[in-house]
């Protein structure tokens, strides 16, 4: 029974904080860099490393910003 209940809250946990339909971040830095071009003109100046991560720096942030949100969130549940 409770095995059962587990089963039905985590369905209704991710039916309700899954992944978005509409935008995945991930597909989307993936069109922003091939629309805009930044990996070509990145990979044509030969750039190391280090632009790659400034180029993704605001997404981890906005990753960590809410993963902390989440967990706080999460402890007054």
């Amino acid at each position: 029974m409770e095995t059962a209940l587990f089963l039905l809250l985590a369905v209704v946990l991710d039916r309700c904080f899954g992944e978005p339909r509409s935008f995945h971040s991930l597909v989307g830095f993936g069109k922003l860099a091939r629309n805009d071009g930044i990996i070509t003109r990145l990979n044509r100046i030969g750039v190391s490393g280090r632009a790659y991560g400034l180029a993704t720096a605001p997404y981890m942030v906005l990753i960590l910003l809410a993963h902390a949100h989440a967990r706080r969130c999460l402890a007054y549940a």
